[in-house]
């Protein structure tokens, strides 16, 4: 039986903004759902890559977004680090 409750789309979002102003990396970015928080600390949640929602639009995250954020965390001097939920759609 499993205690996790489903969380709207928004929710999602909330939290992760909240946990960006918790621990708020040098500086914030966005593409299309996503916040890229860009840091050379040690803390993994301020210098990684985020979606703010749990379902990925089409299924699947997008390739091309994928790279547009890689190229966005080298052009920082920063290596890419994703934070993804363990659920199907980011399979």
């Amino acid at each position: 039986m499993s205690l996790m409750l489903p969380l709207a789309a928004g929710d999602v979002e909330a939290i992760e903004r909240a946990t960006f102003d918790a621990v708020p990396p040098e500086a914030v970015g966005e593409l299309p759902g996503w916040l890229l928080g860009f840091d050379g600390g040690t803390v993994s949640r301020a210098h990684s890559a985020v979606p703010v929602s749990h379902e990925a639009p089409g299924g699947t995250p997008d390739a091309e977004v994928i790279k547009e954020i890689e190229a966005l965390y080298a052009s920082h001097g920063l290596r890419a680090v994703f934070r993804i939920p363990a659920l199907p759609a980011f399979d």
